[in-house]
């Protein structure tokens, strides 16, 4: 005999609101018995940063660095350099007993090629160093605070980057970085408000010494990887280079390079390449082998001041990387400076009740 399951409208609204007070109480009564577990350190895969291979791993305990620099170096006068590492509640945590602080120094050639503003290079201490102390080892279990102190000398015009360095068991746990800009007569300390009204702001425009670098592999069986002998002033004669690679073998393949420029108060356009050659072509064709690389080059200037932007482009249409440099008639470096889009002083919007002056 067949069962059935009736229920009147009366009980089913009844039942609903009886789900509905209860819902709440169980799930709080689930919660309430889950205890919560201690997060734990998240280890990252390896990264390679400053021509060093790391892996980088959060801190084992809450910990903080402060670098001070006070004078800021210039070619001629050394500064003191303070850098203080305060370590949290260190009683929490274990294997701090062999612990290291290490500061390291970088710079990055402005004056030089494209590819040598994309990396840094580790300087021997022995050129920085005039007096006091760059490395600590201890416990900071024990320690749980710890200052360095040192006299300094950045000798070089460039990019300068003071990186310091908390490790446990020859694991980087912390690190932290002040960069410092340098020239002749000037220098400052980029990153900070001070910076935008020195005179080697525009420096800002580009991450000198921090830009990845890109490399031939299964995922781009062609590689062309572009560069220039450096950012010139009006008027300059520069070389401009660039190397396509293949993992196979491809006939017939073109390249071209494009030129982009950008003056004050004006958008940017494309203009002819050939218009800025003084020797060479801006264009390329013929078949990639494995193994054998293709090197194109050509003389260029730039014939006024502004922004200008040059890329690689294949016969597919597809872009490779950019150089965009910023041309004047005493100086040329890398990157633009950030602009906004221009706005209309006359425009007026009126809403109902509510007017709007631009």
């Amino acid at each position: 005999m067949a069962k059935y399951f009736i229920f009147s409208s009366k009980g089913f609204f009844a039942n609903l609101i009886l789900c509905i007070f209860l819902t709440p109480l169980v799930i709080f009564s689930m919660t309430s018995c889950i205890k919560s577990e201690p997060t734990q350190p998240i280890e990252t895969s390896p990264e390679t940063t400053d021509n060093i291979t790391q892996t980088s791993v959060s801190t084992v305990a809450p910990s903080y660095f402060d670098l001070n620099l006070s004078p800021v170096p210039d070619l001629e006068n050394p500064g003191n350099l303070e850098v203080s590492f305060d370590m949290l509640e260190p009683d929490q945590y274990d294997n701090l007993e062999n612990s290291r602080i290490d500061l390291e120094f970088y710079w990055t050639n402005i004056h030089g090629s494209y590819s040598e503003a994309k990396r840094a290079e580790l300087i021997p201490i022995e050129e920085v160093l005039v007096s006091g102390e760059t490395t600590w080892e201890g416990n900071t279990s024990t320690n749980p605070s710890i200052t360095l102190h040192s006299q300094i000398k950045l000798p070089r015009e460039g990019i300068w980057k003071i990186k310091a360095a908390f490790s446990t068991y020859e694991e980087v746990q912390l690190t932290e970085k002040l960069k410092v800009a340098v020239a002749e007569g000037t220098s400052g300390i980029m990153n900070t408000k001070e910076f935008s009204s020195n005179p080697l702001a525009y420096l800002a425009n580009f991450s000198y010494g921090e830009v990845s670098e890109h490399y031939l592999d299964e995922l781009h069986p062609v590689f062309i990887d572009l560069d220039i002998s450096k950012a010139p002033r009006v008027g300059e004669e520069v070389v401009l280079t660039y190397r396509i690679e293949s993992l196979d073998e491809v006939a017939d393949f073109s390249t071209q390079f494009v030129v982009y420029k950008r003056t004050e108060g004006n958008a940017e356009e494309r203009i002819p390449g050939d218009s800025i050659i003084t020797a060479g072509s801006p264009a390329w064709t013929g078949d990639l082998v494995p193994g054998e690389p293709i090197i194109v080059t050509s003389t260029i200037t730039f014939p006024e001041e502004g922004d200008w932007k040059i890329g690689v482009r294949r016969d597919q249409g597809i872009y490779f990387d950019y150089i965009w440099i910023n041309v004047t008639n005493t100086r040329g470096s890398f990157g633009w400076e950030e602009r906004k889009p221009p706005q209309n002083p006359d425009v007026t919007i009126t809403v109902p009740g509510i007017t709007i002056e631009h």
